[in-house]
């Protein structure tokens, strides 16, 4: 199975900065982390099957976003 992009790095700080610098979270996270914000704030999460199913396919919706933000973003 191939890795899916991560779009590279969202917030990277300089790494010459040694007390704050960071590589930053990966653009994928990001977005499926918006993503989940907004599927929240819609009560998308409530499912007749229960909570954990509801929960598994909330993450994979929001990396399935997450994944067409970056393909469209690369075009």
């Amino acid at each position: 199975m191939t890795e899916p992009d991560d779009g590279g790095q969202a917030f990277p700080t300089p790494e010459t900065d040694a007390r704050y610098g960071s590589p930053g979270m990966m653009l994928r996270d990001y977005f499926a982390g918006q993503h989940l914000v907004g599927a929240v704030a819609r009560e998308r999460v409530f499912s007749p099957t229960g909570v954990e199913p509801a929960r598994r396919n909330l993450a994979k919706d929001a990396y399935a976003m997450a994944d067409a933000m970056i393909a469209e973003r690369d075009k």
